[in-house]
Order: structure tokens, then C-alpha cells, then sequence
């Protein structure tokens, strides 16, 4: 991996999450561009809160193209749900909130072959708000969530965790139990093989803790603090190792983002985005940069919005198909 240094500077008050960021030189804009390697070029969107209602619908943008179409129907409308892009580029979604406001356990895969979702069997628990990524081994990992829906959450199974595994359809319970059970929060694979959980709800306060969860030993530890406390919030690995942490509900700061870096184990602020919103989702695009859509904010957040980590902005595209909250999207 190429050695990336981008160095960011903040001013004192931390309220308001101002900051001042310097250039990159051209050597790391080089380095940054180097590590953006991807076959995948679209972003299917699914589900959401549409019309103030679980929706099946998914729209597909193509990045390469610069357009955006509808795609197939989920075979289960539902919102507040997690998406993982699998190893052979088929995409999972598990758990969510349904039409009747209950929370979830099954899960459905969407095949690119055929343009087509189908079901795939239930988690071993109702889930509203989880988070789950893809590990080195090729399973999926579930933690977290509510048990009965957002309106009404049961955080006593938000600390549990469990495991998907494609080839078989099949879910297993992890030994492991997140330190503090939440709902609304994130999980990235880091490039050491381990797991980052960043923020979210823990049915009381909105959260700045972190945790790191170790697959070879199945178990979390405590991780660093974000600078901001988040919930609805979206973390995006980029193409050097570092993550991106945007908006969320956190009042005045939802228009901020964070940069966690993995060699410092530590947080930093990062660019303001052009529209503030919780409930959004993002995805790592092929040349690095990041798609941003949806969200929950007064006027609802309807444009796409593309991040550049070299030149470290943002900028925005076009406007999406439909209006989405707590929909989820997903590079195939």
C-alpha cells in the first residue's frame, strides 16, 4: 500500500467543528488516485423511508455513465436495513424496519446476472438500524440494531452480533457482544482485517464512542473517540485506508464530516458538506471518490453529491429519481 499522508489542522472551537485543511501535494494526489482500483461502476439504492412508508423500490446510478434508472424491487419493502457488496459482486441486504413499523430478520440478495433480488432466510434476530460489512473470510458480519422498530426499539439484543455466510445462506451466532448495545451507527473493514463501529444510539444519548471488533478472536476492544457525537451517520472507506465519517443527527454539526485514520488510531475533522442530513447513505465510487445521496434534513436531500479526497471537496451532480431516508446503497 502506498505510504498516504494528508495532513489536517483545526482551530480551537471545537463546537462548531471549524477547521482549516491544507493542499495535498501532487506526490500524495498521485498516491491517492494509485489506491482507487475498482471493476464496479454503479450504485444500486434500495428501499428507504418513501412517502413517509417502507418502500421495495431501488434506483441504479451508473457512474461511468452519468445516469440514473430505476432498478428491480426488493422482495421486501423496508427501511432503516444494511447493505453489503459480496465478494462475487452480488449485494446482501439484512434486516430494517417494514410497513407495519416492526423491525426485521430477513434478508434478501440482489444478482447482478439477473437483475434480480431473492430471499435468502432470516437472521437468527429482528434488526432495525444494524450495521454489517463484508470480513477477509468472505462472511458477512451483523451487529447491532433494535428489535421491534425504530418507533419503538428493543436495545436488548443491540449489542448481539452474528454471522452471514453467502456460499451456504446460512447465519450463525458470534460470541462476541458490542461493549455498548446500538442502533444507527456504522461498521467499516479496516485494511488490518478488523472491524471499526463508530457512534449511533444507545436508546439514551447519541454516541462519540468507538469500538473495534477482531475477527480471529472474535471480540471487541474500545476504539478512539470520534470529535463529534453521530447517529445516522455514514462511514466510507477510501481508497487509502482512511474512512470518512459524514453528517449524522448531531444538531448544528450535521454538516460536518471526520477522517479516521487508521495509522494514528485517531479522528480529525473534515470538509463541510454541501447539505446537512442524517440517514443518508454513501458509497466508494471507482476512481476513489464518494457518492452521497438521500438523507433526512427540513427540505429533504434529494441531489447527489460526489466527495473528492484529493482536492478534498464536495460538489454536487444531478437529483436522484425519488426522495429516500434511511434507505441504504451499495457499488456492484
Amino acid at each position: 500500500m502506498a505510504d498516504v499522508v494528508v495532513i489536517i489542522t483545526k482551530k480551537c472551537k471545537m463546537e462548531d467543528g471549524s477547521y482549516d485543511v491544507t493542499s495535498a501535494s501532487a506526490e500524495v494526489k498521485a498516491e491517492v488516485k494509485a489506491e482507487a482500483k475498482s471493476h464496479y461502476s454503479r450504485v444500486m439504492i434500495m428501499g428507504g423511508h418513501v412517502d413517509w412508508t417502507a418502500s421495495a423500490a431501488t434506483d441504479i446510478y451508473d457512474y461511468a455513465a452519468r445516469t440514473i434508472k430505476r432498478g428491480p424491487e426488493m422482495k421486501v419493502a423496508r427501511y432503516d436495513h444494511a447493505s453489503v457488496t459480496l465478494s462475487d459482486g452480488k449485494i446482501a441486504v439484512f434486516g430494517g424496519v417494514n410497513e407495519a413499523e416492526s423491525a426485521l430478520s430477513s434478508c434478501e440478495v440482489f444478482d447482478p446476472k439477473s437483475n434480480s433480488f431473492r430471499e435468502v432466510g432470516h437472521m437468527l434476530r429482528k434488526r432495525s438500524c444494524p450495521a454489517a460489512c463484508l470480513l477477509p473470510d468472505k462472511r458477512v458480519f451483523i451487529c447491532g440494531g433494535g428489535g421491534e422498530g425504530c418507533n419503538r426499539p428493543d436495545y436488548s439484543n443491540s449489542s448481539s452480533c452474528e454471522f452471514y455466510t453467502p456460499e451456504d445462506n446460512t447465519f450463525a451466532a458470534s460470541k462476541a457482544k458490542l461493549r455498548t448495545g446500538r442502533i444507527a451507527f456504522t461498521a467499516s473493514l479496516m485494511r488490518n482485517g478488523k472491524v471499526l463501529v463508530c457512534g449511533g444510539y444507545n436508546g439514551f444519548f447519541d454516541l462519540r464512542t468507538t469500538e473495534i471488533y477482531d475477527p480471529v478472536t472474535d471480540s471487541f476492544s474500545n476504539g478512539p473517540q470520534m470529535v463529534n457525537k453521530r447517529s445516522g451517520h455514514t462511514a466510507t472507506v477510501l481508497a487509502d485506508g482512511r474512512i470518512l465519517i459524514t453528517g449524522g443527527d448531531c444538531g448544528a454539526r450535521s454538516h460536518s464530516t471526520e477522517i479516521y485514520d487508521p495509522e494514528t488510531n485517531s479522528f480529525s475533522m473534515g470538509q463541510t458538506m454541501g447539505a446537512a442530513g442524517y440517514s443518508h447513505y454513501s458509497a466508494l465510487l471507482p476512481d476513489g471518490k464518494v457518492f452521497f445521496g438521500g438523507g433526512f434534513t427540513f427540505d429533504h436531500k434529494q441531489a447527489v453529491e460526489i466527495y473528492d479526497p484529493v482536492e478534498f471537496s464536495f460538489s454536487t451532480e444531478f437529483d436522484l429519481l425519488q426522495v429516500r431516508d434511511y434507505a441504504s446503497a451499495a457499488l456492484f
